[in-house]
């Protein structure tokens, strides 16, 4: 049941993303005295493909936005919430380079670790409150 709530499947998504990239830190900080290793990332998915292909769409333009749509003249209108700007990871220049040609960072390493966990227990308690919604719908 829950595989045909977009919702549901984008958290879960979201999750084995996260679960996944604290994996790869993981490595990358057992590896931090390995000569010549060179730290790894995980790319984030892409969530507005995601919703496209889900809409039946290829994919959404450079700068479209999702539209809420209503059914009713008592839905509440949405709104429309301001752009953030990414701040740019082009380019990673690790802060040093130790003479055995590694590239890991462990304060770079731990401070993405936290990170990523922190975002996975705000992902998990969004899905639980979500579930917990879902039980109450049926319950009435």
């Amino acid at each position: 049941m829950l595989e045909s709530i977009a919702l549901m499947n984008g958290m879960s998504e979201k999750m084995k993303y996260l679960q996944t990239r604290q994996r790869v830190l993981a490595q990358n900080i057992t590896n931090a005295d390995s000569p010549g290793y060179q730290p790894m990332d995980v790319s984030a998915p892409d969530f507005s493909k995601s919703m496209a292909v889900y809409q039946g769409r290829t994919a959404l333009a450079e700068g479209q936005k999702l539209a809420m749509t209503t059914t009713s003249a008592a839905h509440v209108n949405g709104f429309q919430m301001m752009d953030r700007a990414e701040t740019g990871k082009a380019n990673r220049q690790p802060y040093e380079i130790k003479p055995t040609s590694n590239g890991v960072t462990m304060e770079e390493q731990m401070m993405n670790a936290s990170k990523t966990a922190i975002d996975y227990q705000l992902v998990t308690n969004i899905y639980g409150k979500n579930l917990d919604m879902l039980r109450s719908a049926m319950k009435h």
